[in-house]
């Protein structure tokens, strides 16, 4: 865990809402893993104290980490209009990552702004020579056709057949579940499962996983004040009792989890 103060070096809309910042933080980027996060101060001042977590997409030879967000609060509304060049304070990379290391045959779930770790995932897979499959579900097909036009989606095809959205502008009419519960009766099954969304999409994704025997490794969003362990304010139920998403997480196995 490292603190910086990382200058903004690019900002872009991606679509309504949603935009991408890349981050000059060398330190942090030279060990930063899928799955990790930083927390970041929004801005400056006793109004901004609190930082917000914001899970890396991505990192380049460069030295830059890169963060895709919604705006939803004052905090990312800060982000969202912040001047390239301004210098902001930068702790990470925290939590622990997604470990694929094991795996030769890989499934990537992403669901409604569960994407960004899982695009660092898919992109650190594809440099590794492992055969993987990308599933994503948005409400609407703006919210993820930028992946595909973009260097997100460089190293990896986000294809349309393993596209679904609630209103069926792009790919299948429905959730990312039921596409991918449909994928997995048509061909092989996987050695492994990894998957960023809604808690209700993940809950049925464990379930789902287990019916197939498949290993399943979620990465959980929960509110965070510290990010560090301290105030345990994002716990979550596991079967081996309470454990803190930004320390013993964001990623657990699916199978650990009481869901209820």
């Amino acid at each position: 865990m490292i603190e910086i103060e990382a200058e903004i070096a690019e900002r872009h809309s991606l679509f309504q809402g949603i935009f991408l910042i890349r981050l000059n933080a060398p330190q942090i980027a030279e060990i930063a893993k899928p799955g990790q996060f930083i927390h970041l101060q929004c801005g400056r001042g006793m109004s901004h104290i609190l930082r917000r977590p914001f899970s890396i997409a991505g990192k380049s030879a460069d030295g830059s980490i890169e963060i895709i967000f919604e705006v939803v609060g004052r905090g990312t509304a800060y982000l969202a209009k912040a001047p390239i060049g301004e210098a902001l304070s930068v702790i990470g990379p925290l939590g622990n990552g997604f470990d694929s290391t094991k795996f030769k045959l890989v499934d990537i779930i992403a669901g409604g702004m569960g994407f960004p770790p899982l695009l660092f995932l898919a992109n650190e897979l594809a440099d590794r020579g492992v055969n993987f499959n990308f599933f994503i579900g948005a409400r609407t097909a703006g919210r993820i056709e930028f992946l595909a036009k973009s260097h997100l989606g460089r190293k990896f095809n986000l294809t349309e057949p393993r596209v679904a959205t609630d209103d069926g502008s792009l790919g299948k009419r429905g959730t990312v579940l039921d596409l991918y519960h449909q994928s997995l009766n048509q061909r092989n099954k996987p050695e492994a499962i990894f998957a960023c969304g809604p808690k209700p999409m993940l809950r049925s994704l464990s379930k789902l996983a287990e019916e197939h025997i498949i290993n399943c490794f979620v990465s959980m969003e929960e509110n965070m004040a510290c990010g560090i362990g301290a105030c345990l304010s994002c716990t979550c139920n596991e079967t081996y009792g309470d454990k803190r998403v930004c320390v013993e997480g964001p990623v657990f196995d699916s199978g650990d989890i009481r869901w209820d």
